[in-house]
């Protein structure tokens, strides 16, 4: 956002910004993939994990 608004005086910016938001969208979208994926896939293993951990603090 910040590049796109001094485009106006830098006009190489205009064209860096809007890389920027394409190479920003698309790591969204391939990173999504797999962090969703995982939490489809191993589902029950955090949960037990947290349950497990909460015993032990229980001196605070």
């Amino acid at each position: 956002m910040v590049s796109k608004a001094y485009s106006s005086k830098l006009p190489a910016l205009g064209t860096f910004s809007k890389a920027l938001v394409y190479l920003n969208a698309a790591l969204f979208s391939i990173l999504l993939i797999p962090w969703l994926l995982r939490w489809i896939k191993y589902r029950n293993e955090p949960l037990l994990r947290n349950d497990a951990h909460s015993d032990d603090d229980s001196g605070r």
